[in-house]
């Protein structure tokens, strides 16, 4: 997006050469890979990228710290780990969500020798 006018001419050229040199020269990608609207095309390409990376880090970031499955597992964790200081082995975690709106996750876990259930209720409060 920030270089478009000197990355889209040579992204171009090099889709031309790499298409040439698998079909062997016997076809030409020049309608497809045109130097000219290169610069527009790659800011186009970079704002959606842009955007959809804005979009996902915010997904995640609401999944880690509001109410959700993964918050509540980032939770179970935790109070495993505190709960059974001494159980070195393997950890499973699994959340089921029980309503729709993700207030309420049942954990299933397997933590070390142990497992059980564990069921996480989200108050609002991060």
């Amino acid at each position: 997006m920030i270089f478009a006018k000197k990355i889209g001419p040579w992204f171009c050229r090099s889709g031309r050469t790499l298409w040439k040199t698998t079909t062997f020269g016997l076809t030409d990608m020049k309608w497809f890979y045109r130097e000219e609207n290169s610069p527009f095309v790659f800011r186009c390409v970079g704002t959606a990228f842009l955007v959809g990376g804005i979009l996902f880090a915010i997904i995640v970031s609401v999944s880690l710290v509001g109410p959700g499955s993964f918050f509540a597992m980032r939770e179970a964790d935790a109070f495993l780990k505190e709960k059974y200081p001494d159980a070195g082995g393997a950890m499973k975690l699994s959340g089921i969500k029980q309503t729709d709106d993700a207030t309420r996750v049942k954990i299933i876990y397997r933590y070390g020798g142990r497992s059980g259930v564990l069921r996480a209720e989200w108050d609002g409060n991060g």
